[in-house]
């Protein structure tokens, strides 16, 4: 998706479908490993990263900052299993928005 604006990665250049190979010299193959790579640094620090933009190689840097946006997703979204009680406290939530 498209980076939100004013976000880091928004002011490094990165853009919705660009292809990032590297961050901070350490290559990108996965969600998980770009994750990883920015969770073992910390706030402040400034990383290089390395990426496709219409298929033209480009390169920025951006520096790290608290991510205060928060999502819920439900965990069904994410093919697990909620259990039976998670279930009725969804449906009488639900029950009472449909109602208003």
């Amino acid at each position: 998706s498209k980076p939100l604006i004013g976000t880091p990665l928004y002011e490094s250049g990165v853009d919705k479908g660009d292809l990032i190979f590297s961050i901070d010299g350490q290559a990108v193959t996965s969600y998980p490993e770009l994750n990883f790579i920015i969770g073992t640094r910390k706030r402040g620090d400034i990383l290089e990263i390395s990426y496709a933009h219409h298929g033209k190689p480009r390169k920025g840097t951006f520096r790290l900052q608290e991510d205060y946006q928060l999502i819920l997703v439900p965990k069904d979204k994410f093919s697990i299993r909620i259990s039976d009680e998670e279930r009725a406290l969804l449906e009488d939530w639900l029950g009472t928005k449909r109602q208003e």
